[in-house]
């Protein structure tokens, strides 16, 4: 989904304790990125959904198996060579599910609430 936003926010061990925010917004693919400055080794540190482009296509998952964030460790203490660091998919839920998703969400037993 084009033009999406997304947040990095990263804080410390209370939730109010905000050290770090930056937005963005999803490339032509669906795909972003966030350039981040500093280390944050000891935060906790999250990629959550912010808005879509997409009118029927723009509920943020809060519940059951759906997350509405994907935490990742932003630090240069990993091992990792370069600076590149990706966080789990996250998708926005469609108001009205496609009629063929009924049998998937069966057949992978996570049904939604209002299935």
């Amino acid at each position: 989904m084009p033009g999406a936003t997304v947040k990095l926010q990263c804080r410390g061990d209370d939730e109010g304790n905000i050290t770090y925010t930056v937005t963005g917004k999803t490339n032509e693919k669906g795909v972003y990125r966030l350039f981040v400055e500093g280390d944050h080794e000891d935060e906790i540190c999250e990629i959550k959904l912010i808005s879509s482009t997409i009118k029927d296509c723009d509920e943020i998952p809060d519940e059951g198996w759906a997350k509405q964030s994907s935490r990742i460790t932003i630090t240069k203490n990993n091992g990792m060579h370069g600076d590149v660091r990706t966080a789990n998919a996250l998708g926005f839920f469609k108001k009205e599910a496609l009629p063929e998703c009924v049998e998937l969400y069966k057949e992978l037993g996570i049904l939604p609430p209002d299935l």
